[in-house]
């Protein structure tokens, strides 16, 4: 047994670092070996956390997951505020009820981009400025609305909605 030195067991594993990577070798049984490599570890965990960061844009809802098409509304009105943010704008509007009571609305437009494209430009509407606007209530009875057209200040009328048209808006 001088000068001998004992065989490794084949369950144990060895950390080599060369040239700037970490391999972890592990024996098996028959000398089978398997290399891991951080940096492919590292680039798949950013990777899934990239996509995790991702996944609130496939949260999108649909127009009747959150609207009711047979409560059309017509909002006459002061803009109080504007949140003109992706991935719909917000309208925030005081408009008197029926019974004169001044109510805060708030209003769902479509995307800034699509709305630039068909006429809006993001100083179209300031705090202040009279509007009406055409648009379904929310299912939920809140004073919330989807928004299907504005008339702006200058008395022109821009489309306000997505690209999905609700069947009583035909």
């Amino acid at each position: 047994m001088l000068g001998l030195t004992p065989a490794r067991p084949r369950d144990t594993f060895d950390l080599n670092l060369h040239r700037g990577m970490a391999y972890i070798d592990i024996a098996g049984p028959g000398g089978l070996s398997e290399r891991f490599f951080m940096k492919t570890k590292l680039v798949v965990s950013l990777a899934g956390m990239l996509l995790s960061a991702a996944l609130p844009m496939l949260a999108h809802h649909s127009f009747a997951a959150e609207f009711d098409d047979n409560k059309k509304l017509m909002l006459k009105g002061s803009v109080v505020k504007v949140e003109w943010m992706n991935p719909h704008i917000w309208l925030y509007v005081d408009a008197k009820d029926d019974n004169g009571k001044v109510v805060r609305w708030q209003c769902e437009g479509g995307p800034p981009n699509t709305l630039t494209r068909n006429g809006w430009t993001r100083d179209a509407l300031k705090e202040g400025d009279q509007v009406t606007i055409d648009g379904f209530r929310a299912k939920d009875g809140s004073n919330t609305c989807n928004a299907r057209s504005v008339t702006l200040p200058t008395g022109q009328k821009v489309f306000a909605g997505s690209a999905e048209t609700p069947k009583a808006a035909e």
